[in-house]
């Protein structure tokens, strides 16, 4: 009563709160209608309930059953909605007090949700059972309710389905203004109809399970069938929608029929079925629960070698297992006899409740499986002994942080001689993973009866065996018990093993939980890879090896920036700009008098403007900055490094370009050329100007840009011993065949003779590489035409014709050059293609070459044209 009135008052305030800001204009009409209506458009289905509640009070005998009606099905709403047992518990008795108002054959929604929920308790009393977990009575109970079920949905289904029948009678008959609240009316029941027949399958499958009644099932099938649009004798998955298994009640019965199936057949249909159930069409709700069903399926027809492989697929895969899984397991295997494949599985999965301390399922299974347990030896048992007593250990300590008393240090001995014991058996070899857990529970009971030696032993193994992720919190009792046997015994071999257990523990959990406090004594040893740095960086300012990590972070960020592999390349360039900053300001401080300072203030610049003038960062801030550090350079305490001033040089010309003054740029780089021709520098300068200057060429800049591109694209070239020697050069081809396509373009401008022949010898080396590149072939037949090679020419027409699609704009110019030097050599056959030609296009082609063609038409034909 508590929870009701309690409830119904914090409602009924709520809703008082949120009449206040229903619109003035249906509060003055105060039409209790209006209200309903703007608390549903709005979703506020539990306020709802209330309003109609307070009205059904006052409601005249003749609106009871249609308010009841609709309030009825508010109440099913909710309950299908509803995740929270006392909220269920309220709405199914409000919802049976309701019912007892309104006539059979309405409200049948409601029905179907509180038979719904009494489902819910059978179902529940059912997987109990499964993993016994209950006994027979509740057994039959269960069988009891599902049978009252059975017949109410029944009931149900048969009531619906007359009057679904009748309604679609009545709307096939009635006007246009009348079908559209008959055809929600026709939904509604369809609905209710497809749900009624949802659960009654599902309590027919658990009912068919629980009696290993065959009849059951049977009907269970034909239902989930129905529901999954198969007709009847064509149970086959392969004729299930795809599609239709994101719908969450689909992909149920999907389920419902791989359970059925697993009974009526056998486990091979069983698993055919779940399959459908591994695409990502399928509610996560779902497909979570797959492999679940697939061990229970699998157990009930004892199909153990099967469950062997999925539980080692599974670990395979590294998932974990949950408990209740292993539970089941362990509970069927059990009640198999001794030596056989079930029992070997029930031995699997007591090892495996064991390493997870799962204290409450052991204890029941030795209370319900005593008399097997305590008969039987072998590892999984031993082990499942030894955390019993370990248990008891703990329950005898008293206080966490107070000293251990007699009781509990008799118990950790006991219990290590246990799974010691158990550690020995001959069957340890099949229980990789649980020895790790075995032998780390070990290591407690040496750790606390103060056997450091033989605990850190127990660990170490217990780390580098089994579950990856327990691995790190081994080791570190490892290290703790090494510390404790260095600091209480002075030990120098003690000391040592500590510094390498310090060592390779940093190796193996990079960003492990103890990393940060192991770091101080181990910095040098961290990785290079980004997570080394985010280890470093947890060592805080202040600490002593604060300095340290942050150098050690800004080698590891540089080395990541320079690998031009890495994907984290930008990302090691940012953060290296962070960290390298400061430690260059802290050098620049001091290396006017510091000789060690001042040649890392160098070295360090000089990384930092390569990084921040790189293309993917172009940090200028930064850069401004490294420039500041070495601007009294000339006063630094060390010989001037050889090549440092030419490579300031190479940066001020990269800060230019970012800066777009493009004139100083090259400035610089003429500078450079003078002073240092061929050193690598003055290479990256030149290669620096030509991209920039190509990059504006191609975005239409002009002629300033076009005459760089072939003055810096020549300079690039001339690196080389010859021109061949430069073309067999990676990305030298490129350069080249850009200089080439400034020099044409240049040319059609100016019609200089010298720079027609270098250009065109330039395109006949490119075409050497690449005879068929139709730049290469436009670019070579324009000029070698032009110079007075036309066989040449000729032939770098009549491949670029050959090879280019007709109609197109190059090939209307590949064949006007054709057409028209043929004509110099072959008139008669050029007025031959020129014919065939008109044929095909008789309007010549787009200008300017079908102006070109008929003009060489006309001069062929005498002037006239041809018929």
């Amino acid at each position: 009563m508590f929870l009701r009135s309690s409830r119904q008052h914090v409602a009924k305030s709520l809703l008082l709160v949120l009449l206040a800001l229903v619109p003035a204009s249906l509060v003055s009409r105060t039409e209790a209608d209006d209200v309903a209506a703007w608390l549903e458009s709005r979703g506020f289905n539990r306020l709802l309930a209330e309003h109609y509640e307070e009205q059904f009070e006052d409601a005249k005998s003749d609106e009871r059953v249609e308010m009841a009606t609709r309030l009825a099905r508010l109440y099913a709403q909710l309950l299908m909605d509803s995740r929270d047992s006392d909220e269920r518990t309220w709405l199914e008795a409000r919802g049976m007090q309701l019912l007892k108002g309104i006539p059979p054959g309405e409200a049948e929604d409601l029905r179907v949700e509180l038979l719904n929920g009494r489902y819910m308790v059978a179902e529940d009393t059912a997987e109990r059972y499964r993993l016994r977990l209950t006994d027979a009575e509740d057994v039959d109970h269960a069988v009891e309710s599902l049978d009252s079920i059975i017949e109410e949905l029944q009931r149900i289904i048969v009531r619906t389905s007359k009057s679904f029948e009748s309604s679609t009678r009545k709307m096939n008959r009635s006007s246009s203004s009348r079908s559209a609240p008959r055809r929600e009316r026709l939904n509604q029941q369809q609905q209710v109809l497809r749900r009624a027949e949802y659960l009654l399958a599902w309590s027919l499958a658990y009912r068919g399970w629980l009696k290993q009644d065959a009849d059951s099932v049977e009907k269970a099938e034909s239902l989930f069938a129905k529901l999954l649009d198969l007709k009847a004798g064509e149970l086959d998955p392969d004729h299930v929608s795809l599609d239709r298994r994101a719908e969450d009640a689909v992909s149920w019965s999907i389920l419902g029929m791989a359970f059925c199936r697993g009974m009526s057949r056998s486990t091979t249909t069983a698993m055919r079925w779940f399959d459908l159930l591994e695409v990502r069409q399928v509610p996560s709700s779902v497909s979570s629960l797959v492999p679940a069903w697939r061990l229970a399926v699998l157990l009930d027809e004892m199909d153990h070698e099967r469950v062997g492989l999925l539980l080692d697929d599974l670990e395979a895969r590294n998932e974990v297992v949950p408990t209740t899984w292993w539970r089941l397991v362990a509970v069927h295997g059990l009640e198999q006899q001794a030596g056989t494949t079930g029992r070997l599985l029930a031995d699997r999965a007591i090892a495996a409740l064991a390493s997870r301390n799962a204290l409450d399922h052991l204890y029941d299974l030795v209370d319900r499986y005593g008399d097997s347990l305590s008969s039987d030896d072998g590892f999984a048992l031993a082990y499942a002994r030894g955390v019993l007593k370990y248990k008891e250990a703990q329950d005898a300590s008293g206080e966490e942080d107070a000293p251990l008393n007699e009781e509990a240090r008799r118990a950790y001995r006991e219990a290590g001689v246990l799974l010691e014991r158990a550690m020995e058996e001959e069957d340890r070899d099949r229980w990789s993973r649980a020895i790790a857990g075995c032998s780390a529970l070990l290591g407690w009971c040496r750790w606390n009866t103060e056997q450091f030696s033989a605990a850190r032993d127990a660990f170490l193994f217990a780390s580098n065996q089994g579950d990856p992720s327990l691995a790190e919190g081994h080791f570190w009792m490892a290290i703790v018990c090494e510390d404790r046997l260095a600091g209480d015994d002075g030990d120098s071999e003690s000391a040592e093993r500590l510094s390498s257990l310090t060592a390779e523990y940093i190796k193996r959990w990079p960003d492990g939980s103890r990393t940060g406090e192991l770091m101080v004594r181990s910095v040098a040893d961290v990785e290079p890879s980004m997570e080394a740095v985010e280890q470093l960086g947890n060592v805080q300012p202040g600490d002593p090896a604060h300095a340290d990590a942050q150098r050690r972070s800004a080698q590891i960020l540089y080395a990541l920036f320079a690998d031009e592999a890495s994907k984290q390349q930008k990302e090691a360039g940012e953060r290296y700009l962070v960290v390298a900053l400061p430690l260059l300001m802290a050098d620049a401080d001091i290396a006017a008098t510091d000789s060690d300072a001042a040649g890392r203030c160098i070295a360090r610049a000089r990384r930092i403007l390569e990084v921040a003038l790189d293309s993917q960062l172009q940090r200028l801030v930064a850069a401004e900055s490294a420039f500041r550090a070495v601007k009294d350079r000339a006063g630094f305490p060390l010989e001037p490094l050889q090549g440092f001033e030419e490579e300031l040089k190479l940066r001020h010309l990269q800060m230019s370009l970012l800066q777009d003054d493009t004139d100083r740029a090259e400035t610089i780089g003429l500078e450079l050329v003078d002073a240092d021709p061929d050193g690598l520098w003055t290479r990256l300068a030149s290669r620096s100007l030509f991209r920039e200057a190509l990059k504006r060429w191609k975005a239409g800049e002009g002629v300033a840009q076009r005459d760089r591109v072939a003055a810096w694209g020549r300079r690039i070239l001339d690196e080389h011993e010859d021109l061949a020697v430069a073309l067999a050069s990676p990305g030298m081809v490129t350069v080249a065949s850009n200089v080439a396509a400034a020099g044409l373009e240049t040319w059609n401008e100016t019609n200089e003779d010298s720079l027609a022949r270098a250009t065109c010898d330039l395109y006949g080396r490119l075409l050497d590489l690449h005879p068929r590149n139709q730049q290469f072939l436009r670019g070579r037949g324009t000029l070698s035409r032009e110079i007075g090679e036309q066989v040449e020419s000729m032939r770098c027409w009549r491949v670029l014709l050959a090879g280019t699609t007709p109609g197109s704009d190059l090939w209307f110019e590949s064949k006007t050059n054709h057409a028209e030097l043929l004509a110099e050599t072959e008139p008669d056959r050029s007025l031959q293609v020129l014919l065939q030609h008109r044929v095909l296009y008789p309007e010549w082609g787009p200008s300017p070459w079908g102006g070109r063609l008929a003009s060489l038409h006309r001069s062929l034909a005498g002037g006239g044209d041809a018929p």
